[in-house]
């Protein structure tokens, strides 16, 4: 199975892992945003937030539903580990696209 098969079926099928993280992102992208001294717990947070949501879907989901995903191919791995990566790599792109503004704003401000 191709990578993009694999992100696709990740996309669809962990559609409850990327709303919750995903809405922890934005907030702790706005805490950052108003409060750069912040960026050091918001990155601690985030670290501590992944395995509590992995447990949290591991525990709320159905057991039957593991046998779907080895179906279509995807490992218990890859179930879990796709959607984390892509989650933190969203998370870091939010901070860089949050800090050049910051430091512009902080420039402007001493000025």
């Amino acid at each position: 199975m191709t990578l993009i098969k694999k992100l696709g079926l990740s996309f669809r099928y962990g559609s409850e892992y990327y709303i919750t993280a995903g809405v922890l992102t934005l907030v702790e992208t706005y805490c950052v945003a108003v409060d750069p001294s912040n960026i050091v717990p918001m990155n601690l947070l985030k670290l501590v937030s992944i395995p509590l949501f992995l447990y949290l879907i591991d525990h709320l989901s159905r057991k039957s539903t593991i046998y779907f995903y080895l179906n279509l191919g995807l490992s218990r791995l890859e179930i879990y580990s796709i959607p984390v990566i892509i989650e933190y790599v969203f998370f870091k792109l939010m901070l860089a696209y949050v800090s050049p503004l910051l430091s512009i704003f902080l420039i402007n401000v001493a000025d």
